[in-house]
């Protein structure tokens, strides 16, 4: 290999940018990590996150640090510098400058958004900084702002996706052994999550009035889990009848949303995983806009019971739900009909291409001298990992 001409191991760097209050794009960028790394096993791939930010199971990822004051610009062009990444994903980092200089050192740029009314993937100095932008409404495509078609035009025409909502792949076989392993293969139950764990109500910890939700469950006969999220510092809960976790990987929590009798869930990204999953949700919003935008949707859609956010309520709608198979059903349908879908193998699609056309940039290879990418999964054949991804389950904007 000729000095200073990277490989064909690809190198992709992710930058989530999180509140106080959830993990959302950690979450989202940790979901993509795995899913490339199922087809590539040999890639360097590297989080720059601050320190604080806690590691969930499943995460064997590099870190680096990246702190969150004056300091921040200058210790990003070291890590591009040293890792010279041929991908970077910014998950609601939206800083011009960043964004530009990873694509001046020769790295694709991929920008996830919210698309509210300030959202940066309206500004044209962030389109021109990158080369594609993946919107994340939540709620489904109708939830979806994208640019205006003469703003991406002026801008470079960078490709612009609709990501309705991203997760792992269900594994039913997978599933069944998590929840053997936590005494659920038997069980109907109840699914409680308030998302990361950082959120207050009313002066109060969201978990612990989910928690307490959990208990009203629990005591009226039913299975309750309860996932608290690594954000919150309080206590456990000790409740008979309630299964509390506090912290879980992405696969986990979908193989335990897939087994749920009803989902009790706040309004984050969560609620896009329980809709796409078809599950019946019951839902309450942080007290946050886009969480409030789409539990707005789903109530005007039917697609989940949003309710004030009191464990009595929370409580008494999940009950009410289990009791009711024709609800249950009426919920599946219309979800159905207009709920999010999943974008995972679309979005690993989009970031082998673009890795590939860094790659053949570096190693000096034309397009139009092979027809076979230089970059060819590595999973074994017939792997899950393996599974062809052509699907489009996103959707072009």
């Amino acid at each position: 290999m000729t000095a200073g001409v990277p490989g064909s191991r690809p190198r992709l760097l992710f930058l989530p940018r999180c509140g106080s209050h959830g993990i959302g794009e950690y979450v989202r960028c940790l979901t993509l990590a795995q899913g490339f790394r199922a087809r590539h096993p040999g890639a360097r791939i590297a989080f720059a996150v601050r320190e604080s930010l806690p590691r969930l199971p499943g995460d064997d990822f590099e870190r680096l640090a990246l702190p969150r004051d004056a300091a921040q610009r200058a210790r990003l062009s070291e890590i591009l510098a040293a890792l010279r990444p041929h991908l970077v994903v910014a998950n609601n980092r939206g800083r011009q400058r960043e964004l530009e200089e990873a694509r001046a050192r020769g790295a694709g740029v991929v920008a996830i958004f919210s698309t509210g009314r300030r959202s940066r993937a309206q500004r044209l100095d962030v389109l021109r900084s990158i080369d594609q932008l993946w919107i994340a409404p939540g709620e489904g495509r109708g939830g979806a702002r994208p640019p205006s078609r003469l703003a991406r035009l002026i801008a470079g025409r960078p490709h612009c996706e609709i990501v309705e909502t991203l997760h792992p792949l269900p594994d039913a076989a997978r599933a069944a052994r998590w929840r053997r392993v936590h005494g659920l293969e038997s069980l109907p139950y109840v699914l409680f999550a308030a998302g990361g764990g950082g959120w207050q109500l009313g002066g109060r910890p969201a978990v612990e009035i989910f928690a307490e939700a959990a208990e009203r469950v629990a005591r009226a006969g039913l299975r309750a889990v309860l996932v608290a999220g690594p954000l919150y510092r309080g206590a456990d809960s000790t409740s008979s009848g309630v299964t509390a976790l506090r912290e879980i990987e992405p696969a986990a929590m979908v193989d335990l949303v897939s087994g749920a009798e009803v989902v009790v869930c706040a309004g984050g990204g969560l609620l896009g995983w329980v809709l796409s999953l078809a599950r019946p949700c019951v839902t309450t919003p942080m007290p946050c806009e886009d969480q409030r935008q789409r539990t707005a949707a789903c109530r005007a859609r039917g697609t989940a019971r949003v309710v004030e956010p009191s464990a009595e309520a929370l409580a008494g709608e999940a009950l009410s739900l289990w009791r009711d198979a024709g609800r249950r059903a009426e919920l599946a349908r219309r979800v159905a009909e207009s709920g999010p879908r999943n974008a995972l193998p679309r979005c690993i699609e989009l970031l082998e291409g673009l890795v590939r056309e860094r790659l053949r940039a570096a190693q000096g290879v034309s397009s139009r001298g092979s027809d076979q990418p230089p970059m060819a999964s590595d999973a074994p054949a017939g792997s899950e990992a393996a599974v062809e991804i052509s699907s489009t389950t996103s959707r072009p904007a």
